[in-house]
């Protein structure tokens, strides 16, 4: 039952991947190949889940590995929803900033630079737990 929450997991990563949203965004702090790997990387993965799912039963390491799967999954997850949320506040920030707010914005750790270098660090760090 958790694996087929794991593949459906992995294909709603995917999707938001692929969505024009998120590669606009990349394109902008400059993540586009970061998370073109990682894209890649769970479209092979996603594969694999078809296969482990029905082997699982029989098989306790692979029923480790899909619980080890399940929080490489979540991490990832949660480095998308900070893209997002990145990109809705940055919209905002354009529409109704100040110019202090502005200011404001750039000495913080909401900094386009600062949230690059995080969000690579992340990207790296999952797409290594996954090798």
């Amino acid at each position: 039952m958790a694996e087929s929450f794991i593949f459906s997991f992995a294909h709603s990563l995917l999707e938001k991947l692929g969505s024009l949203a998120y590669q606009e965004v990349c394109l902008v702090w400059g993540l586009h190949d970061d998370l073109l790997r990682l894209e890649h990387t769970l479209a092979n993965i996603r594969a694999v889940l078809l296969d482990a799912e029905e082997k699982q039963e029989h098989n306790h390491a692979l029923r480790v590995w899909l619980c080890q799967l399940k929080d490489v999954f979540s991490a990832a997850e949660d480095v998308l929803d900070e893209f997002e949320f990145q990109a809705l506040r940055k919209k905002v920030v354009k529409i109704h900033g100040s110019t202090k707010r502005k200011v404001r914005h750039f000495f913080s750790s909401s900094n386009p630079v600062v949230f690059r270098l995080k969000m690579g660090h992340k990207i790296k760090e999952i797409t290594k737990k996954i090798r």
